[in-house]
């Protein structure tokens, strides 16, 4: 077994007994976040070194998704932090076959700490892979380093370290599991930082690992970052050439020729015979867009091509790379899905990041199909929801989609003080109506402007609202923050297809109350239904 790691470019007491749980998860939040440091840079990753014994005895307590579907390849892990997975199948010596996986994270995700004159990020992979008829298992665990030269290459998330392993293994169906845990940071959970649970991630799902023996036979494709001529060591290599896996298989704005590694076994193939190569794009309906042909003499056992694809003609979407080699007698074809995304959203930001912020524009039903689909039919998706939302089509600018972004921005900006912004009662109200028409801000009420006092005059007196706000003060002169929103008409709101029933037509009244001292506005009366 072997396990490598490279780096590629890519496109986030007693006073404890005292405080509620939300102050405490307050306290700690604001620890927390004054304590994190990311980071990147290349480095090879050696084996577990005894220095690390003490990270290694730590639990890990392993996130458990119970609604996760088994994946194929490639495939996303899942938990505290997400990243990239992909796997092939590669003829071995002496005729076994070799299965490669590729494990690409985003080093502004991973806790980097200063060591020597470098920042280090330290990481534990484990994979084990199973075969479904047999039970014959084969796992890699190694400790992984990846280095970053400042505290500034540690904020890029333009930067990513994608970690190598290889098992050997028997033609069949595997089912796989593949954990990595930041051994330098903590779960931010109260009960998990007390036990030392670190952050991770995983992916399970199921591989095909594929026979190459026999005649002429192609291995699976290895889609790639970048393939140049191999002039020094490099952590990943084939032959003369050094290569950066694409684990993600995305490809269009910031990579826009698709690249590809492979490799052909022709045993039975005479030398000098002329074998043809074919390379195409395709629709996952089977239509053609792009094709290439090479004409190739068999020489050896084994040889590689790589191709390369032109897709700046190819509209954002998700589609099949084929290829497929052909003698006079013989045919053998290998294919891996790719995702064409020309957003720079698509690029930008998270799957889970932009899942939760299409969820405030998006019906229940649509927000489970958005979470279904892959990386390129969401682009596609995304480009026909806001051409529909445009209320001034003819014109340059989407003011829908620009104010609806804008209004994310502000509640994460604004209203971040525990959890994300657009998480909080605040940021919810905000993005539905957007900046009220006027605002009534008490810090440190006092006399008239306690909150005891101001219930009275902004709601309904007798009412459960009234009563419930009342008791939480303590029956006392309540001097706990508030903010009392308020619209004239119905505020802006973007999306007219998820108003639900009839509605208030004019005036609107929001009262948020600082419950636990620290920031966070819970919302105790509305008057807009």
């Amino acid at each position: 077994m072997e396990s490598l790691v490279v780096c590629v470019w890519r496109i986030r007491a007693e006073v404890i007994l005292l405080m509620s749980h939300r102050e405490v998860s307050a306290m700690l939040a604001v620890i927390a976040l004054s304590l994190l440091v990311a980071a990147v840079a290349p480095a090879p990753a050696p084996a577990a070194q005894q220095e690390e014994s003490e990270w290694i005895e730590e639990e890990t307590g392993w996130i458990e998704d119970e609604e996760a579907e088994p994946q194929g390849m490639p495939a996303r892990g899942r938990g505290d932090f997400e990243f990239n997975l992909d796997s092939v199948s590669f003829l071995g010596a002496a005729g076994s076959t070799v299965q490669e996986f590729f494990l690409e994270v985003a080093h502004d995700q991973l806790s980097f700490k200063p060591k020597d004159d470098v920042y280090e990020a330290v990481a534990r992979f484990e994979l084990e892979v199973k075969n479904t008829e047999t039970g014959d298992t084969a796992r890699d665990e190694r400790v992984v380093r990846i280095r970053a030269a400042s505290p500034e290459e540690a904020s890029r998330a333009d930067l990513a370290a994608v970690v190598i392993s290889q098992v050997n293994v028997e033609p069949g169906l595997y089912t796989y599991e593949v954990k990595l845990t930041d051994l330098q940071a903590r779960r931010l959970q109260l009960v998990d930082l007390f036990r030392g649970i670190r952050k991770n991630g995983k992916a399970n799902g199921y591989v095909e690992v594929k026979d190459l023996g026999g005649g002429l036979r192609l291995a699976d494709v290895l889609l790639a970052r970048e393939v140049r001529p191999l002039v020094s060591h490099s952590p990943y290599s084939r032959g003369e050439l050094g290569i950066i896996p694409n684990p993600s298989h995305n490809y269009g704005l910031f990579q826009p020729m698709l690249r590809a590694y492979v490799e052909v076994y022709s045993p039975t193939v005479e030398g000098g015979e002329v074998c043809t190569l074919r390379y195409s794009i395709t629709e996952p309906e089977g239509k053609v867009l792009e094709t290439q042909t090479h004409e190739m003499k068999a020489g050896d056992e084994r040889w590689a091509q790589v191709a390369e694809l032109d897709l700046t003609e190819i509209p954002a979407g998700s589609y099949v790379f084929k290829a497929e080699v052909s003698s006079d007698e013989e045919n053998a074809t290998s294919e891996a899905p790719i995702e064409v995304l020309w957003d720079a959203v698509s690029w930008t930001k998270d799957e889970t990041e932009l899942i939760q912020e299409m969820s405030f524009a998006l019906t229940e039903d649509e927000i489970l199909e958005f979470k279904a689909m892959s990386g390129g039919e969401r682009e596609v998706f995304l480009n026909r929801f806001w051409r529909e939302m445009d209320r001034t089509p003819g014109t340059a600018r989407n003011e829908v989609k620009d104010e609806f972004q804008r209004r994310i921005a502000y509640a994460n900006a604004h209203f971040s003080e525990t959890e994300k912004g657009i998480f909080t009662d605040r940021g919810k109200i905000y993005i539905r109506y957007g900046e009220p028409d006027d605002k009534k801000v008490q810090v440190i009420p006092s006399g008239g402007s306690s909150l005891d006092q101001v219930i009275d005059e902004e709601v309904r007196s007798g009412s459960m609202d009234a009563e419930l706000m009342r008791s939480r003060g303590g029956g006392r002169a309540d001097q706990r923050s508030y903010e009392i929103w308020y619209y004239n008409l119905r505020g802006n709101e973007l999306f007219p297809h998820l108003e639900r029933g009839p509605k208030r037509q004019v005036g609107m009244k929001f009262f948020f109350v600082d419950e636990g001292g620290y920031g966070n506005f819970i919302l105790e009366h509305r008057t807009d239904d």
